[in-house]
């Protein structure tokens, strides 16, 4: 009984361990893939597609890109394949013109060769880089001035790359080199030469009449052709004969202008003339020698005038000897001035002075030869007021006053050159700027009651008329702005008054008139204030001055009130 117990036991151990070792193995054994057998690419099961099929020779090896697709015949999925790892490229005499092949060969799980086609076109020979002297002088021989060929840094071969030939390589003229593409080049381009062209074709000598032009010898020509251009007509002014005539002058120009020549050689052979190919010259005279015609002396300064001239502008040097050793003044002014004054200089002393034109000319400067030196004394002009080319000034003790000065009792502002420019300079500064149609400009101070009448234009307004005058009173203040001149009457009367010469610059509400009189009584002054402000808004006058106006502002002259 026991034995048999014993021996179950053991048959269940044995089971038991039978099973602990089979169960891993069998899972482990269903864990494991099955290795992939080998796949053989063919034309049936491979797609290639070539990104490009048609390439134009370059020199160098061409490879194209490729794509490879494998298709499972039994799902007709498509895998693209990897190169390097499925798949690696060959291209076999990739460099010359012709069809050409890829080879692809299968790697990894792919094996098999398969083949693609495609195709290498010449190159246009036009694309090369030809070199070959330009310039070639006349040798009585064929000339064949083609030195090489080349392609990316490559020397072509003559015969295998391309050929050559020659026109018109003889006589003086211009000859043709043709190369035409062979073997992995195509078409033809064609370059052109020079035989017996002149060369360094220049000016030598310039005038503001007349052109030296000059220019390389060139040997074993008959001579020379010169042309001059008149728009796009080539007129012959000179043949020159000889080969070493290299020079010739044109005279009977004008003055800052441009011009252009041409110059050609020529060689007659057996009563036939060829001709070289033109060079050409553009090319200008110097402006014309400016006159200074008259030098004004000033206290310390003085006034030039010069005669006008063609041209982009001056230079005036100012030197203190006739040698122009000492330059103090070295001046530009534009093509449109003919007259300057120069400031700030010694009195009593003497100046030299000389002007030239000068030209810009394609962003060079060319000048004009200098004018016959003159010479200018400074000296005091007389005391008070001066008139000097339409400007005033006021002199004392031999000096331009500056800054502002009451003189008379009259206050006068004038500028850091003496020139008068108004009652103060409060007022020029409102008005120097400003515009008016009719070249006449008034002002009128309503806190220090003047009025003041200018001529001129914005920038260069002169004084003309200085007035004292009143103006409105605190309770009716005349209106301040700037207004314009417009109707105008002899006199108009109140109650108990008469006022003459009004001149109205806002309606016929605010006016320019005289001091009032009595109504009954024309002759006899009711109220002859002048520099007060005592008046209903308008601008009261001394009788002569608001006259004044009354003859002379003409309407749409503009008022700047303050």
């Amino acid at each position: 009984m026991n034995s048999i117990r014993y021996t179950r036991m053991i048959v269940l151990l044995a089971l038991i361990c039978t099973l602990i070792t089979v169960i891993p193995m069998t899972a482990y054994a269903e864990d494991q893939e099955e290795p992939l057998e080998n796949i053989i690419l063919t034309d049936e099961n491979t797609e290639i597609v070539l990104a490009n099929k048609e390439f134009t020779y370059t020199g160098k090896g061409i490879t194209p890109k490729v794509t490879v697709k494998y298709i499972n015949s039994q799902t007709d999925e498509s895998t693209e394949l990897t190169e390097g790892a499925d798949f690696e490229l060959r291209y076999p005499n990739n460099v010359n013109v012709g069809s050409k092949t890829i080879e692809i060969i299968g790697k990894g799980y792919y094996s098999g060769k398969l083949e693609a086609q495609y195709r290498i076109r010449p190159r246009e020979i036009k694309y090369a880089d030809v070199n070959y002297q330009l310039d070639n002088g006349y040798l009585k021989q064929y000339i064949k001035p083609l030195k090489s060929v080349k392609y990316n840094g490559k020397t072509l071969k003559k015969g295998e790359d391309y050929q050559v030939k020659y026109e018109d390589n003889w006589y003086p003229g211009t000859g043709k080199i043709i190369i035409t593409g062979k073997g992995n080049f195509t078409g033809v381009t064609v370059k052109k030469f020079y035989i017996a062209k002149v060369k360094n074709f220049t000016v030598s000598e310039r005038k503001t009449d007349a052109l030296t032009l000059s220019w390389y010898r060139r040997n074993n020509v008959t001579g020379y052709k010169l042309y001059r251009y008149n728009g796009d007509t080539r007129t012959l002014i000179k043949t020159i004969k000889g080969a070493s005539g290299t020079k010739y002058t044109v005279t009977d120009l004008k003055a800052a202008r441009n011009y252009k020549f041409a110059i050609r050689t020529y060689r007659t052979v057996n009563g036939k003339t060829y001709y070289g190919p033109l060079t050409e010259i553009s090319t200008y005279t110097r402006p014309s020698k400016v006159t200074v015609e008259k030098l004004t002396p000033l206290v310390c300064a003085f006034t030039a005038k010069w005669n006008k001239q063609k041209c982009t502008g001056y230079q005036m040097i100012v030197s203190t000897d006739s040698g122009f050793r000492n330059i103090v003044r070295d001046k530009t002014f534009n093509q449109d001035t003919t007259s300057a004054r120069i400031y700030d200089l010694n009195r009593s002393r003497t100046y030299y002075v000389k002007i030239r034109t000068y030209w810009n000319r394609n962003g060079k400067t060319v000048y004009g030869s200098w004018s016959k030196y003159k010479s200018v004394k400074l000296g005091p002009l007389k005391n008070g007021w001066n008139t000097i080319d339409g400007e005033k000034y006021y002199y004392s003790k031999g000096y331009a006053l500056k800054g502002q000065h009451t003189l008379n009792g009259n206050k006068y502002y004038f500028n850091n050159k003496g020139v008068l420019r108004g009652a103060t300079k409060t007022m020029w500064d409102k008005i120097k700027d400003r515009t008016s149609s009719t070249g006449w400009l008034m002002t009128t101070d309503t806190t220090s009651n003047t009025t003041c009448i200018y001529t001129g234009y914005a920038g260069h307004w002169n004084l003309h008329k200085y007035y004292r005058c009143s103006t409105g009173r605190p309770s009716d203040p005349t209106p301040k702005g700037t207004f314009y001149i417009g109707s105008r009457g002899y006199s108009f009367s109140g109650e108990k008054f008469t006022c003459l010469y009004w001149t109205g610059f806002i309606g016929t509400e605010y006016l320019y008139h005289s001091i009032i009189y009595e109504k009954d009584d024309p002759d006899k002054v009711r109220d002859g204030r002048i520099g007060y402000n005592i008046s209903h808004g308008c601008v009261r006058l001394a009788t002569q001055n608001a006259k004044w106006v009354y003859d002379n502002i003409p309407s749409g002259t503009k008022v700047i009130t303050y």
